[in-house]
């Protein structure tokens, strides 16, 4: 947690939509065996400016996780492919039977 929120608080201190640093704030939010959640907070001076605000740090954040931390994302997705295609190949109709 420590390390996301230091790179959000610096992150957020560049972007030019982003008011009121000393309110940066990085909490987890929820928990369960799979895995956190952890929400980010920055102000902004309006509700445009906020969004598109909030879309360049996700980006930031996940490219910053993609670069420097390729072993915290996530492999679900990729492994619940795999084992829809293997179930799509095990429901075919066996040919040898007739």
């Amino acid at each position: 947690i420590r390390l996301l929120r230091e790179a959000f608080i610096a992150l957020a201190k560049e972007d030019e939509g982003v008011i009121d640093h000393d309110t940066l704030a990085l909490s987890v939010t929820g928990h369960s065996r799979e895995g956190q959640e952890i929400s980010f907070y920055a102000m902004s001076p309006d509700p445009s400016t906020a969004w598109a605000m909030a879309m360049r740090l996700r980006e930031a954040m996940l490219e910053h996780v993609r670069t420097h931390h390729p072993d915290w994302w996530p492999y679900d997705r990729l492994y619940t492919e795999v084992l829809d295609a293997q179930k799509t190949l095990a429901a075919k109709p066996n040919d040898s039977i007739n």
